[in-house]
């Protein structure tokens, strides 16, 4: 942390990016522990505003999951608009496993604890998983790929070819 401390633009001590580096790599402990805390505290502050559930999977379809696992699928998107989410618009999802998933949500959708699904919810929850990925889904079951394999970077293609919103 040496390097960020003492960072000076004028150029008078200055550190190479190797030793930057290593000292990251040797405090990534303490940068991980730090995170999670402060995520930990956050989610303490905050109970009250949100339901934590955990979305058991006992169908037959899988949960996906996608190179950004972590996604909002709270419905404020449905009317085709790009603009960020107000604060009450947070429905943040992980799947973890095929079988387990993790939902704090805002909206309150599911109750706080365990909570088992169906596979319509199942469906939904992986076409919106395989929307918001950028390039790759994952899976355990190959036919769970070839099923939404057709979604996969949808958000992200719409995004691309909507007209700016400034003239």
């Amino acid at each position: 942390m040496k390097f960020l401390r003492n960072f000076n633009p004028q150029g008078r001590e200055q550190y190479e990016i190797a030793d930057f580096k290593k000292t990251l790599e040797e405090s990534w402990w303490f940068i991980s522990y730090t995170i999670g805390l402060n995520f930990a505290v956050t989610l303490e502050l905050t109970q009250n505003l949100h339901n934590i559930s955990l979305l058991i999977n006992k169908t037959d379809i899988p949960f996906i999951t996608s190179d950004q696992p972590v996604i909002n699928v709270f419905d404020y998107r449905e009317s085709g608009s790009f603009e960020p989410p107000k604060e009450e618009e947070l429905d943040l999802y992980y799947p973890i496993s095929p079988n387990t998933a993790f939902m704090m949500a805002r909206s309150k959708r599911f109750s706080n604890g365990f909570v088992h699904v169906t596979e319509e919810i199942v469906n939904e929850m992986n076409i919106k998983i395989a929307r918001m990925a950028q390039t790759h889904i994952f899976s355990n079951s190959e036919e769970s790929i070839k099923q939404y394999k057709k979604y996969t970077g949808a958000n992200l293609k719409e995004f691309l070819q909507q007209e700016p919103a400034y003239t």
